[in-house]
């Protein structure tokens, strides 16, 4: 006996089934939303790609990103089933009720987090410099070739400057004076940065 080809289900009843889903939904109701969210993953395999935003918003009472957290709690339950959730936050530790206290404490361990990467790195980058300077590896030819760099830079933008507001080119003389001051002013900067480090 040939047994009936399954009928895959038409967007507007996987429509029906998430709206019967919502309806019944109460506040931290894992297993409605878990439920919510495997019909919604129906639904988003229906609607043409780039179109699921504003079809969410045109056709449900909640947003794209709340119906994106409850698709993502069906497939942390697929992935892993033994695993109790029994929040939002056990899913994602940024997610979840309870007034965005989950979401401020998953915060500030990220700003603590950032804030140990960069004392790290800050302390990392003294050590360097203390070595540096104590063992001398390198500091006269670093010193000097830091000098030509900054000379030979100051040099290039004074150039570039001067062509676009000399005299000759429709600048004005005084202009030019300020320029040539300028330069200067950053010469000698270089120089008694240069000595001193």
């Amino acid at each position: 006996m040939a047994e009936a080809a399954v009928k895959a289900p038409t967007l507007a009843e996987c429509i029906q089934r998430v709206q019967d889903v919502w309806s019944g939904i109460q506040r931290n109701d894992m297993a409605r939303f878990e439920h919510l969210g495997r019909a919604l993953i129906e639904v988003r395999k229906l609607v043409p790609v780039g179109k699921w935003q504003k079809f969410v918003r045109a056709t449900f009472d909640f947003s794209p990103e709340a119906a994106h957290r409850w698709m993502k709690l069906a497939k942390a339950v697929d992935a892993e089933p033994d695993k109790r959730f029994r929040r939002m936050s056990d899913v994602n530790p940024s997610w979840g009720w309870g007034g965005g206290k989950a979401k401020a404490r998953y915060q500030q361990a990220r700003r603590q987090e950032e804030a140990e990467k960069m004392r790290q790195f800050h302390a990392d980058r003294q050590e360097r410099f203390r070595t540096m300077r104590s063992t001398g590896t390198g500091n006269e030819a670093d010193r000097k070739l830091r000098q030509e760099l900054h000379q030979e830079i100051v040099t290039l933008g004074y150039r570039e400057a001067a062509k676009k507001h000399h005299p000759d080119r429709g600048g004005s003389n005084k202009t030019m004076a300020i320029l040539t001051q300028v330069r200067d002013r950053m010469l000698r900067c270089a120089y008694c940065r240069m000595a001193l480090s």
